[in-house]
């Protein structure tokens, strides 16, 4: 088999013509698409608070309160 055969079936290997971007990059792009609500900034800081206060109970409730907002 030659090597055009082989990248057809493995693919492009890291540094070939057409590769796709590193991770990092990949990972930046894709946490770009993202945009958060002001509902969901706001259950963030609850999230902050309730683990800085040290309180289980408070911050089971603030994850609970995230969770529920994805159904």
């Amino acid at each position: 088999m030659g090597s055009e055969q082989a990248t057809i079936i493995l693919g492009p290997l890291k540094g070939s013509m057409g590769s796709p971007d590193s991770p990092k990059e990949s990972k930046k792009e894709e946490m770009e698409e993202y945009e958060y609500s002001d509902e969901q900034k706001e259950m963030a800081k609850e999230l902050v608070k309730a683990v800085k206060s040290g309180d289980e109970e408070t911050v089971l409730m603030a994850i609970h309160g995230i969770m529920m907002s994805y159904d």
